[in-house]
């Protein structure tokens, strides 16, 4: 009271409001409040402010990118791209294409300081990470370790490979997740599977309720890739679509043992090579879902 009349601050407003208001700002806003004072600091870690994450766009300086296009990365607009990742190599210069990756390593370095050095990101529920020529397994392995309640991931048209998902405690990671898209990364292989499988099989947490599998246009992958998914008994309870265009997959028998062992997939949400003609459900499934897309490896390439 001062002068008979009532003063108050935004200082005094409670920490559930104050975090109310934080939600309306984007991380870059976020990230200079929690430069002004402790209180401040420390609720720029809580977790409601954090259910989604989309470090690729934020790396470009896209703060206020949205859900919008997330899993669709094919139909993004051209001018929405800060950082093209089909882009010919002969309209970027080199020093460009380093300016480029330094960017994303100084923001993820950034990102894994601010929010993970310190805590784990209990509240994130969607990591975006498609459409990053300069995310590695080590990176993604960091953040899938750091979010273990994730449950969409997106990381299609990345340069992962065998090391992606070969985390230090497995049985940690994945345990909640429902949508998982690597289309068109062209560089993982049975290994990647095979340490997806470990992260879902692995300790005595909840199982993986894994509702959608995009592997399309992972041309590495073999027959092993199909025994391994077969494997995961956690995995076939849920799923409802899978999407394996452009795999390298050759035996019949073993994609009609595992389509058949997931009791919720149906043919209209089942996506494979059509060269093999031995496949499960071959006259409603959807056949290759790669024919007339140019970014992604297609199924005629292989031969049953």
């Amino acid at each position: 009271m001062a002068g008979g009349t009532d003063t108050a601050s935004f200082a005094d407003l409670p920490d559930e409001l104050v975090v109310q208001v934080f939600r309306h700002l984007n991380p870059a806003q976020l990230n200079s409040c929690s430069r002004v004072c402790r209180r401040w600091s420390r609720l720029f870690r809580e977790p409601a402010l954090w259910r989604q994450l989309y470090p690729t766009m934020w790396s470009r300086g896209l703060w206020n990118y949205t859900a919008n296009y997330v899993g669709h990365i094919d139909q993004i607009p051209e001018e929405d791209f800060c950082l093209e990742l089909l882009e010919p190599v002969t309209t970027t210069s080199e020093a460009e294409c380093l300016s480029r990756e330094q960017s994303w390593n100084k923001f993820y370095s950034g990102l894994k300081r601010s929010l993970f050095d310190h805590c784990k990101g209990y509240g994130v529920r969607v990591l975006e990470l498609s459409a990053n020529k300069y995310l590695d397994d080590g990176q993604l392995n960091v953040l899938i370790s750091a979010c273990p309640n994730i449950e969409e991931l997106y990381a299609s048209y990345t340069q992962i490979s065998s090391g992606a998902f070969q985390v230090p405690n497995p049985g940690d990671c994945l345990k909640r997740l429902h949508k998982l898209a690597l289309s068109g990364c062209v560089l993982i292989t049975d290994r990647t599977v095979e340490n997806l499988v470990a992260c879902w099989g692995a300790g005595t947490g909840e199982p993986a309720g894994l509702r959608s599998l995009s592997l399309s246009g992972c041309a590495l992958l073999t027959d092993a890739s199909l025994e391994a998914l077969s494997s995961c008994t956690a995995l076939r309870a849920g799923l409802q679509f899978l999407d394996l265009s452009g795999c390298g997959f050759r035996s019949g028998r073993l994609l009609r043992t595992f389509v058949h062992g997931c009791a919720r997939l149906g043919p209209e949400n089942l996506f494979y090579c059509c060269n093999i003609v031995t496949g499960p459900y071959r006259a409603t499934a959807n056949g290759c879902n790669n024919l007339d897309n140019e970014n992604r490896a297609c199924c005629v390439q292989y031969q049953n």
